[in-house]
């Protein structure tokens, strides 16, 4: 006969309940008996919790029911298969019974004992005990009758007896370890516990068990209420979900290969779940308060446990949803060399090494559970790979959490699915179908490496709410609890309102007037201020993007999905984003479009955002709006600027926009002190503008020649009055635009008063100048510009400003949708009419064309024939440069009768000539 070898639980691979192995070994077998079988196998398998050590299945009334209840006893039972002779059939070698999920033991609940005392005379202290087996076993003529005394019944003929089963200091690697001594083995008997994680529920093994004598029969019976002076929970606690009946397996295996499984379904199941306390608490807790600041706050979830043997304990916690404080969003800055782990690398369910990447790791979790020691379960928290690109969906934003004690051998992998709102990034952590074991400190530490979180911009309480739902049925609770952001994370209020003040730079290079530079535009936002989320920017006058310059525009829908040629491009773009002091930062490039936002022309601003950290966000396209003022036509861009992507709100940091494409840009030619000016809009709606100074050089090496000639007709009358074309002419090359143009009309060519009384009211013309009526139309105005495609063309309308001044001649252009006003100022005196358009727009032209024609309601009239003295116009021509170009304009008469006869004479005294 060979000894029984000690049995070890096998290792435990689970949850921090590691410790339930043991209660489910006491669990008992509550046992209905099969009849005998032919071959290895069992004939008989019962477990349960009970009132009473005898309970069976014949008894359902003995059965111990309470939900989270601490039960008197826990009994597993089972029998193998015999022959007529009693004499087993096979060998049993090893015996694993796997437990109903959420039945837990406490290893805790009392002192251990060490092997040693075991073998000792004096064995195990007996506030060690924790139960009591019973075996039967057959037993060949070999074994000396000395042998036969306490802890095995020999078949035949003796009755069953039992030993004492103790709670063992467990060795490294198991959470739990019970044991008991037998004389007739002539060893230590050892119950190995673990966890299965997959399920995490718990069971124990007997390996090695002796051939001889042949184990026939054990009951295991495990006091349930065992409690520890020191007031730790009770031995063993029931679950806390009534689900009906709980099925117990167990499995035994032979020396020669064979094996059989059986399952035990209780004939009641828990009971009350109404009844069971569940009173849990969540607390955030940052790593600071400061505004804006990126953070890595720790989150706890606490649940109160039950000493008292008779009690209830407080139910399991099933589903956990925590929905962190407004604003504490995602921090973009935390994606830089941020990885993902692959589910393949966390091996959820197993017991695998964890291989994920470490710049995965985004922080560390500690689980605190009655069962082990504090500060046993501890790990990391990974970021799990994306298996959407939808914020919302919980498949985004993934992380995985693991717990593990290599002291106890137990392993808690877990997943939790975090929900960012598409529009505010407010997260919200789904930890669903957690293990059915209790835990009384559930905590997640962010504070790492990659920071991945920012806390909110506003000042004062923000509060984490929680729906925590637990496994009894009962209502959910919904704890919540604040902290305070400060200004300064030393406890100071916020500034009310938040500043808005942004800094910003602008530059061309070179600097030279009328050249065509690259130009750099940034705006930078420190923490702590107001979030951008409108930029409007009017460039300095005279800088200007010469469209011509840019064939084909990106047009649409390829301007909306970010796929412009590479033709329509003019720059590059670079922002950073995020909280901290190494914000992520992006870049992409900018194309020139056709008309958006109401505007002639826009931008498409595209930043490709497929590879930030592990996550996929496209291509984030920002469209800009680019028009012209009106009346200074200066270039005006506009953009409604993301906030949020992906659910995260990109807390923008700086951007940067470079105009690098040749030809393209053109410096002004006046070189005063000129500005950049932005208006700026925060998410809070508050709004600020801000300028930067803007300056070039070299305005008096510029050319300015412009050329002006003017004609009449020489045919007037009252009724249809007179005409006047004039045009301006400017050479090829690099010139000064022009500033101001003065002209004052001969008194042959006086304004028409009546003409004047049907001048656009003010007020009408300033709603909408193209809604005069038609009196005030007097002429037509083309304008040829290398800046656009196409001739600006228009009218010359008379408009009203009430008062005793003169009404102005303003001329209305458009073209390639845009509209320009070149504001001239009429005035007459001595009967001697003027104009004088004093404020041009920087602004590049090949010529301008005014006709002022004859008709009832023409501009001007005649004095007198217009052919017999000659017009002249004088005329003040300034460039923007400075540079001024005075003329006594001669107007050409067409149609004068005395020209035809000149020329004709002129021609017939040359003709004589040559004959003689």
């Amino acid at each position: 006969m060979s000894p029984i070898e000690r049995c070890s639980w096998g290792s435990c691979a689970g949850a921090w309940r590691a410790a339930l192995v043991l209660t489910m070994v006491c669990i008992g077998l509550l046992a209905g008996s099969a009849p005998a079988m032919a071959g290895f196998g069992l004939s008989k398998w019962e477990a349960g919790t009970c009132t009473t050590e005898g309970c069976s299945i014949s008894t359902p009334e003995q059965f111990y029911t309470t939900a989270a209840g601490h039960p008197p006893f826990g009994i597993t039972d089972f029998a193998m298969n015999t022959n007529g002779s009693r004499e087993p059939e096979g060998h049993v070698e090893k015996v694993r019974v796997d437990i109903p999920p959420g039945l837990a033991v406490d290893p805790l609940a009392t002192p251990t004992c060490r092997f040693s005392e075991l073998e000792s005379l004096a064995g195990c202290p007996a506030d060690t005990k924790i139960g009591k087996v019973k075996l039967t076993a057959h037993v060949g003529t070999e074994i000396p009758l000395l042998k036969l005394k306490a802890g095995i019944v020999i078949e035949p003929p003796l009755p069953g007896s039992e030993a004492t089963v103790y709670n063992m200091e467990p060795p490294p690697g198991h959470p739990l370890d019970a044991a008991f001594k037998v004389s007739i083995f002539e060893t230590i008997v050892q119950i190995v516990g673990g966890i299965d994680p997959r399920d995490f529920h718990e069971y124990f093994t007997i390996e090695n068990v002796p051939t001889n004598p042949e184990l026939i029969e054990s009951r295991l019976i495990f006091e349930g209420q065992t409690l520890a002076p020191e007031g730790t929970s009770p031995f063993i606690t029931m679950p806390s979900i009534c689900n009906g009946p709980q099925t117990t397996y167990i499995h035994v295996y032979s020396y020669e290969h064979q094996e059989d499984s059986r399952s035990f379904k209780t004939p009641v199941g828990a009971s009350g779940c109404d009844e069971v306390p569940f009173s849990p608490s969540v607390k955030v807790t940052p790593a600071n308060s400061q505004s804006d600041r990126s953070d890595g706050p720790t989150v706890k979830v606490e649940v109160p446990h039950d000493t008292n043997p008779l009690g209830r304990d407080d139910s399991t916690v099933r589903d956990a949803y925590v929905a962190l404080p407004e604003g504490m969003t995602l921090n973009p800055a935390a994606a830089s060399g941020l990885e993902a782990c692959q589910d393949n690398q966390f091996n959820k369910g197993t017991a695998n090494p964890i291989t994920c990447p470490p710049g995965s790791i985004i922080g560390t979790t500690t689980i605190e559970t009655p069962d082990l020691p504090a500060g046993s379960l501890t790990g990391t928290v990974y970021v799990g790979q994306p298996l959407s690109n939808s914020p919302e969906s919980g498949q985004e934003y993934r992380i995985f959490i693991a717990a593990e004690s290599a002291r106890y051998g137990v392993t808690v992998r877990l997943e939790g699915h975090v929900s960012a709102n598409a529009a505010t990034g407010r997260l919200s952590t789904a930890v669903l179908e957690a293990p059915q074991v209790p835990f009384s400190d559930f905590i997640l530490n962010f504070n790492s490496a990659h920071n991945p979180l920012a806390n909110p911009l506003a000042c004062g309480p923000a509060a984490t709410n929680s729906t925590l739902i637990p496994y009894s049925g009962n209502a959910p609770a919904f704890p919540s609890e604040a902290f305070t952001v400060d200004y300064d994370g030393k406890g100071a209020g916020c500034p009310s309102p938040l500043p808005f003040n942004l800094t910003q730079a602008a530059a061309a290079t070179p600097t030279t007037a009328g050249s065509s530079p690259t130009f750099a535009f940034k705006l930078e936002r420190p923490e702590g201020r107001q979030y951008l989320s409108k930029l409007t920017t009017t460039l300095p006058p005279g800088l200007v993007g010469k469209i011509t310059a840019v064939k084909p525009l990106c047009g649409e829908p390829q301007a909306s999905t970010g796929e412009c040629p590479a033709a329509s491009e003019i720059g590059t773009a670079a922002v950073t984003v995020g909280s901290g002091p190494t914000p992520l930062g992006l870049s992409g490039r900018a194309y020139l479009t056709g008309p958006y936002g109401g505007q002639p022309y826009g931008l498409s601003v595209v930043v490709p955002a497929e590879k930030v950290g592990p996550y996929d966000y496209g291509k984030i396209v920002t469209r800009a709006s680019v028009g012209v003022e009106p009346f200074s036509a200066r270039i005006v861009v506009s953009s409604q600027l993301p906030t949020v992507v992906g659910g995260a709100p990109i807390r923008l940091r700086s951007l940067a926009v470079d105009v690098t494409r040749r030809g393209f840009m053109l410096n002004p030619t006046n070189c005063q002190a000129l500005s950049l000016e932005s208006t700026l809009v925060s998410t809070f709606g508050t709004s600020a503008g801000v300028s930067t100074p803007f300056q070039v050089s070299g305005c008096s090496a510029l050319k300015f020649s412009p050329k002006l000639t003017a004609s009449t007709k020489a045919k007037t009358s009252k009724r249809i009055g007179a005409a006047l074309k004039t045009k301006i002419v400017f050479p090829k090359g690099l010139q000064a635009n022009v500033k101001s143009v003065f002209v004052q009309l001969p008194k042959q060519l006086p304004a028409r008063i009546s003409t004047l009384n049907l001048a656009c009211r003010e007020a009408t013309f300033n709603a909408n100048p193209f809604s005069c009526p038609p009196g005030a139309y007097v002429g037509t105005v083309v304008v040829s510009t290398p800046v656009l495609p196409n001739k600006l063309i228009g009218s010359a309308v008379l408009v009203s400003h009430g008062g005793a001044a003169f009404p102005d001649m303003d001329l209305l252009l458009s073209g390639d949708g845009v509209h320009v006003i070149l504001v001239g100022h009429t005035n007459i005196a001595k009967n001697i009419t003027s104009s004088n358009f004093a404020s041009l727009p920087d602004v590049p032209v090949s010529s301008v064309e005014l006709k002022l024609p004859q008709g009832k309601k023409s501009a001007l009239g005649a004095i007198g024939n217009l052919c017999k003295k000659a017009l002249l116009m004088p005329t003040t021509i300034t460039g923007q440069n400075g540079k001024v170009l005075k003329r006594r304009t001669r107007i050409a008469v067409a149609g004068c009768p005395h020209k035809h006869k000149h020329k004709h004479r002129k021609h017939h005294r040359h003709k004589s000539k040559r004959k003689r």
